[in-house]
């Protein structure tokens, strides 16, 4: 990894993902959250994610938007919101505690 540490080239790769121009293409709300879920339990399968397949499924949701008050919107949540990154609000988290 040329001098960088793992969890150094996860940041990178984070960064680089969220920095590129995606195009959003999905069918549905209930398609995007099953390809969310995969990827989650990818990363727990990885050892990057340490919650296992129950947990990512009891965090990760799908319900109305609560921004778009029209038929047709959706949300879909990680958890609930946790601002002050407080532990006893569940949510994802890292092998290594974050």
């Amino acid at each position: 990894m040329s001098g960088k540490s793992n969890w150094q080239k996860i940041c990178a790769d984070i960064q680089e993902r969220s920095l590129n121009q995606t195009l959003l293409e999905v069918e549905s709300a209930r398609e995007f959250k099953t390809e969310i879920f995969h990827c989650l339990n990818r990363a727990s399968n990885e050892k990057i994610l340490s919650a296992n397949q129950k947990e990512i499924r009891g965090l990760l949701k799908k319900g109305a938007s609560s921004q778009i008050n029209k038929k047709g919107y959706t949300e879909i949540m990680g958890g609930g919101k946790n601002f002050n990154r407080t532990q006893d609000i569940p949510h994802f988290k890292l092998h290594n505690g974050c």
